[in-house]
């Protein structure tokens, strides 16, 4: 049977989309799909094969730069469409650059003490209460704190940028609903003006602190606009700590959903290994997109300049060409070359902090708290189909 376009706002890909990958997939490895963002005349394609994504996400035919010119039309200054997020070499080449040392794995490992230090400080806020909610009290607030150190934002500013975060992100998920796009734009204006502030400070009085690394960046006499600077700090509070908070709910509610992994954790802890099973598992990133910047061919399907190619990163992450028993969750898994950060010269810069973060907030979590044990029932998943993550998920202690 023929299967209908893919079409990312079905409500049972939010509820649980690995069922309706798997159906698309064992159909072939590229489909036409619905468009996901107002403002394109051109098609939609949906790429499910991990083959077909390892092989479009490293091809130059395709780019980020252009594919939300529809929201960049809209705006009166400069937002995360214009980080290195969402454009192409050679200016992507040039920013990405300029910050990668700050997320490199060594660095990552010098900043270790802190992270686990942080993640207790967020547990001792509990200590008293018999229930809480996993995402409100402890998956958002740890990534949150880790970010804001790291970049020397105020602590008791976490609750704005959640606020701005979130309305952020939801802009460039797939949505048809202007007041998303109004709400995004009033949050980076404010969000900006925040930002241009603390810059400001730092040139006044340098800080032992991320944002006074960006600010002084200098390589090969290159440095960072102010607007730049500003865009990159946006992008990293937003993304530094946004995707961090679904791995830790997502992989909660992954493992409560299989005993035995759930005890050996209790038992043993988490390692990067399992950390990268849960990221496999169910990815916080659902998807990431690429413009065809010239008639393109992938897989037989023979896709237009101007489309939008949307890599479906969490069906790849499930195809069991690559992946042996695709749908079990296997904390020992290896090799796991899952596509969770992307791939190509977008691949997360962050993804070594993030797996650092994943890795010590649940070992602090069950260290914390032996007997810990999930609410059973539906879980609450927030509204979107590229950033999954459960809105709430109650725990008791």
């Amino acid at each position: 049977m023929e299967l209908p376009p893919f079409d990312p706002f079905n409500e049972n890909l939010r509820l649980n989309p690995y069922p309706t990958y798997r159906r698309y997939r064992e159909a072939g490895p590229v489909h036409p799909g619905r468009v996901g963002q107002p403002g394109r005349a051109g098609e939609t394609w949906y790429v499910l094969g991990y083959a077909a994504c390892v092989q479009g996400l490293k091809d130059p035919a395709l780019g980020r730069a252009g594919l939300y010119d529809h929201q960049r039309a809209m705006a009166s200054e400069p937002s995360v469409l214009d980080s290195i997020l969402l454009i192409d070499p050679p200016d992507h080449t040039r920013l990405r650059r300029l910050v990668s040392l700050a997320f490199t794995p060594r660095a990552v490992e010098r900043v270790m003490p802190q992270l686990e230090a942080m993640a207790q400080e967020v547990l001792e806020n509990l200590a008293d209460r018999a229930t809480w909610d996993v995402i409100g009290d402890f998956a958002f607030p740890f990534p949150v704190t880790v970010i804001s150190a790291l970049l020397g934002v105020p602590l008791g500013d976490r609750g704005l940028i959640r606020q701005w975060s979130r309305a952020l992100t939801a802009s460039i998920d797939v949505t048809q609903d202007p007041e998303t796009y109004r709400r995004a734009r009033d949050a980076n204006h404010a969000f900006r003006a925040y930002l241009r502030e603390m810059v400001q400070a730092r040139r006044r009085q340098p800080q032992d602190d991320l944002l006074t690394a960006l600010v002084q960046a200098q390589e090969a006499g290159d440095r960072l606009s102010e607007e730049e600077l500003i865009t990159m700090v946006t992008l990293l509070v937003v993304a530094g700590h946004e995707t961090t908070v679904n791995l830790i709910g997502n992989g909660l509610w992954a493992l409560w959903q299989h005993p035995a992994g759930w005890a050996q954790v209790q038992r043993e802890g988490i390692t990067d290994i399992g950390v990268d099973e849960l990221l496999r598992y169910d990815s916080s990133v659902q998807a990431t997109s690429r413009l065809a910047l010239h008639p393109w061919e992938l897989e037989g399907a023979h896709i237009p300049a101007g489309s939008v190619v949307i890599f479906l990163l969490g069906a790849a992450n499930h195809d069991p060409a690559v992946f042996a028993n695709p749908d079990e969750l296997n904390l020992a898994r290896m090799p796991n070359r899952h596509l969770a950060f992307g791939g190509g010269i977008h691949t997360c810069l962050g993804s070594a902090l993030a797996r650092a973060e994943g890795r010590v907030a649940l070992n602090a979590l069950f260290q914390q708290y032996p007997q810990l044990h999930l609410e059973t029932g539906i879980p609450r998943w927030r509204p979107g189909f590229v950033f999954r993550g459960l809105e709430s998920l109650r725990a008791a202690t």
